[in-house]
């Protein structure tokens, strides 16, 4: 891959340290984004709405994107941004761990806001870490080759999180309370910052600078007059809603529904998931540089839609299909995550970059993250007595407040799909049809080979 693009070895040892600088991320992002964190926050006494308060509110500094990414278009100081973001987004959960030893048990809500501030102290350090690195990748990887090299980034970066859910699972459940959370956010902290710290040494290309100044307005405005680009966010944002409107809780209801244990749903969810999406991400990024990310895309994102429906058919002692879900998302999430990344990338022209990938991260961000999870509060706290005085079945199996939430999930997510794809153009790309039309073809003929 890197010999046919003639390469420099300077630039193949960076695009090496930026796989290796992931493999330590994983380990921060599945602690910090996935079920320890959803179990230090029941573990505080967060219901439903503060949970998604929890989880919605400090992503809204994901607004500072914008000016950031003003900052890096008039400093170029891309590199000092990067590190000087993430080092303290990463550092922040250390005092997140101890928070239960500082703040006393009787102010449980004051436990709750100290953590989100926290957490939103870290949300908006990270602001810094995500216009810097995809504008420092869109330089530094080779357009054509960008499928390719994310797929197999996204393969090691995934074994990195299986093994980290699988220990983190067994470890939560030996070590109970508080004491396990300060030792795996600790933990997590130190992994972040040698993520952050491998990009010392990769390779800053140049930007591409505008020949006066550039006006913070004339930059902002110039995006939304994009008609390709803004389809492109309009549609990350309503996707992103009708996902995380359920996103966060699939644990809960595994946790307190379901009943299983840290490392069941790590084993279950988690491990499932990753050693598919192992198997099947090159593929994926074998077809995108092929065929183009809006076939991809569009695929995925179909059968993606229906999954949240299955999760009626998980109740407690009865949770054989959740490996089943997981199986599917794992096969398919690294299509739709690996194509719209490609999208953002290759959709934003090279001047003013930073621009167009802040505004899409903060209308995605705002809309598609923030909004979502507190909606999802929301609707949980208010359907639930509802559910409860239906006490309707679906084919013998009992609905409650969850499951109509993962139905409007699947719901919103099909809408998303039919209304907003359409409009985004991508140059060269094909259509489904003939993309399957062609990978069809391409198993017959290594059929007939092994005959």
């Amino acid at each position: 891959m890197y010999e046919e693009r003639s390469l420099t070895r300077d630039v193949q040892r960076s695009l090496h340290l930026v796989i290796v600088a992931v493999t330590f991320g994983m380990v921060f992002l599945t602690i910090t984004g996935g079920f320890p964190l959803t179990g230090f926050a029941r573990s505080l006494g967060a219901g439903d709405f503060i949970y998604g308060v929890l989880m919605g509110l400090p992503v809204v500094g994901g607004v500072l994107q914008v000016f950031v990414s003003y900052l890096l278009e008039t400093t170029r100081k891309r590199k000092k941004i990067f590190l000087m973001g993430g080092i303290i987004q990463r550092a922040m959960w250390v005092p997140i761990a101890l928070i239960p030893y500082f703040l006393p048990m009787s102010a449980p809500l004051l436990r709750i806001w100290g953590v989100i501030l926290l957490i939103t102290v870290s949300s908006m350090s990270g602001a810094f870490v995500n216009v810097t690195f995809y504008s420092w990748m869109g330089d530094l990887i080779p357009g054509n080759i960008r499928g390719r090299y994310f797929s197999r980034r996204s393969m090691i970066s995934t074994i990195a999180s299986c093994l980290t859910g699988i220990g983190v699972g067994w470890f939560l459940d030996t070590v109970k309370g508080f004491s396990g959370y300060a030792i795996i956010f600790s933990i997590a902290a130190l992994f972040g910052l040698l993520d952050i710290l491998s990009f010392i040494w990769v390779t800053d290309p140049v930007m591409m600078a505008d020949e006066k100044k550039p006006a913070f307005f004339h930059m902002f405005k110039s995006v939304f007059k994009d008609r390709n680009y803004r389809a492109l966010v309009i549609f990350a944002a309503a996707w992103g809603f009708s996902v995380n409107i359920s996103g966060p809780f699939y644990t809960v209801y595994m946790m307190e529904y379901l009943k299983m244990s840290f490392l069941q749903i790590s084993l279950y969810g988690q491990v499932v998931s990753n050693i598919v999406t192992i198997i099947v991400v090159s593929r994926w990024g074998n077809l995108i540089d092929r065929f183009g990310n809006k076939p991809v895309l569009r695929l995925c994102a179909l059968i993606v839609a229906s999954l949240p429906f299955l999760w009626v058919f998980a109740t407690p002692g009865h949770y054989g299909i959740v490996p089943v879900i997981n199986l599917l998302a794992g096969a398919l999430w690294c299509g739709v995550e690996l194509s719209n990344q490609n999208l953002l990338l290759g959709l934003a022209p090279d001047k003013n970059r930073s621009m167009y990938i802040a505004i899409f991260f903060m209308v995605t961000t705002l809309i598609g993250n923030a909004l979502a999870f507190v909606c999802g509060g929301f609707f949980l706290e208010q359907i639930k007595p509802i559910a409860d005085a239906w006490n309707l079945t679906l084919l013998g199996y009992p609905i409650n407040s969850y499951h109509f939430l993962f139905i409007l999930s699947g719901s919103l997510r099909y809408l998303s799909i039919f209304l907003f794809i359409p409009y985004i153009v991508e140059k060269d790309s094909t259509g489904i049809r003939h993309m399957i039309k062609n990978v069809k073809e391409d198993l017959r003929i290594k059929a007939s080979k092994r005959r």
